[in-house]
């Protein structure tokens, strides 16, 4: 999940070739796509897996996979409407899935509707209490609520559950900057580096808290290595207008 994926697509473009009249290994496809934030080769594939499966109901676990990854990368791509459509119409043949459930929880956080995804997150934890990856998100809803503390206590959570997500640690560490405990925020950040040494929000988080700390050298890195590492083209201009503002005077 987060180191080379040469191998896996080798594996999964034979599967394609060896099977060509199964849908599985193009759904796979486009889920591997997600990971490599290429939503509209996830959108195609999965597409494709979808056509292949036209005349199966979505009582079929692999076509409720196909359209699950779809929505998600719709949402993604800001097809909200689309992305909230097709996790709604695998929910209706299935109303415990998880990956439509958190995935629609977090089109629902990109919409700013964080009541509601707040809402799917704690349905799933009660199917689900041992999945850390949906504390994770749920953490990362209430932080944009700037519910802290509530946030924290999700991912310490979390962090009994899966101690080495560079994830669970990296937020871990935002929530303890925002409620003044600095030296243990800088701390779980480096860890969750080691890692996942190429997380770009760790390092956008970094660059925040030195900036605070009024460490400007070590600010104006971190927000370097948040771009090198592509925050950009996965979250937004946020470290670019930071970098600029705040670095680029420095002589």
């Amino acid at each position: 999940y987060f180191g080379e994926h040469a191998k896996s697509f080798s594996y999964i473009n034979q599967a394609i070739q060896a099977y060509p009249d199964s849908a599985e290994p193009w759904v796979e496809r486009a889920e591997a796509y997600t990971l490599l934030v290429e939503y509209v080769n996830c959108v195609n594939d999965a597409s494709k897996a979808l056509e292949m499966m036209s005349d199966i109901s979505f009582e079929d676990t692999i076509k409720q996979r196909a359209l699950s990854v779809k929505s998600t990368c719709n949402s993604h791509l800001n097809r909200f409407d689309e992305a909230i459509e097709g996790h709604q119409t695998v929910l209706k043949y299935d109303s415990t899935n998880i990956p439509s459930l958190n995935d629609l929880a977090m089109t629902y956080e990109r919409l700013k509707r964080n009541d509601e995804a707040v809402k799917l997150l704690y349905k799933i934890i009660e199917v689900d209490s041992m999945n850390s990856g949906i504390y994770s998100n749920l953490g990362f809803v209430l932080i944009s609520q700037e519910k802290y503390k509530e946030a924290l206590n999700v991912y310490e959570a979390a962090e009994k559950m899966s101690p080495k997500d560079p994830y669970v640690l990296n937020n871990m560490g935002w929530c303890l900057f925002k409620l003044d405990r600095t030296e243990e925020a800088i701390k779980n950040i480096e860890k969750s580096l080691k890692f996942f040494k190429s997380n770009s929000y760790a390092y956008y988080y970094l660059g925040q808290i030195f900036e605070s700390q009024n460490e400007l050298d070590k600010a104006c890195e971190a927000y370097k290595t948040a771009l090198k590492y592509g925050f950009s083209e996965r979250y937004g201009e946020e470290a670019k207008t930071l970098y600029q503002k705040s670095c680029l005077s420095i002589k």
